[in-house]
């Protein structure tokens, strides 16, 4: 995997996955999700509250969302997978370019991915069977923490590396 983010040709890989996170960042939090929250009755997606959520919450959620609701929320998963698939390869990428001690890190990232699917995963039960709430607010609890902890990570290396190239 290190001799693949060493290559040269990784770069536009690199931006085009930039590009693509943002642009399905985008869809999702300024379309979907403020449709999701309208037809919800004002209740965030489960994937959107900070930390965990009370299972009350995710009740009331699952009782106020409409139908139309659901399939913006649908959508939302959908587009979350192309989402996770960019902004996976693009931390990789950064972990493995801008830092020696990057490619040691790279179960952040993995371990993001493997989380962010499996709390959509759980998403779409909640949404059809009004089960698993408890799990699912734990489990979007974690991917936040490692967004987190990517996100610095990748802040971290980048400005250690200006820094680095800027001496030189």
């Amino acid at each position: 995997m290190k001799e693949y983010f060493s290559s040269q040709s990784t770069k536009k890989y690199l931006i085009i996955s930039a590009i693509v996170s943002v642009v399905a960042l985008a869809g999702m939090d300024i379309f979907l999700f403020p449709a999701v929250k309208a037809a919800a009755g004002g209740i965030a997606a489960f994937d959107l509250q900070a930390f965990a959520y009370p299972k009350a919450v995710g009740e009331q959620f699952i009782q106020n969302i409409t139908a139309t609701g659901k399939t913006y929320f649908y959508a939302a998963i959908a587009l979350d997978f192309v989402f996770m698939f960019a902004y996976t390869y693009l931390f990789l990428g950064l972990f493995i370019k801008l830092n020696k001690i990057g490619y040691k890190l790279i179960f952040l990232p993995i371990a993001l991915f493997a989380v962010d699917v499996i709390e959509d995963v759980l998403s779409i039960i909640m949404l059809k069977t009004d089960k698993f709430i408890p799990a699912a607010s734990a489990v979007s609890a974690a991917k936040n923490i490692l967004t987190y902890a990517c996100c610095i990570t990748a802040l971290v290396f980048l400005i250690n590396w200006l820094v680095k190239r800027k001496k030189k």
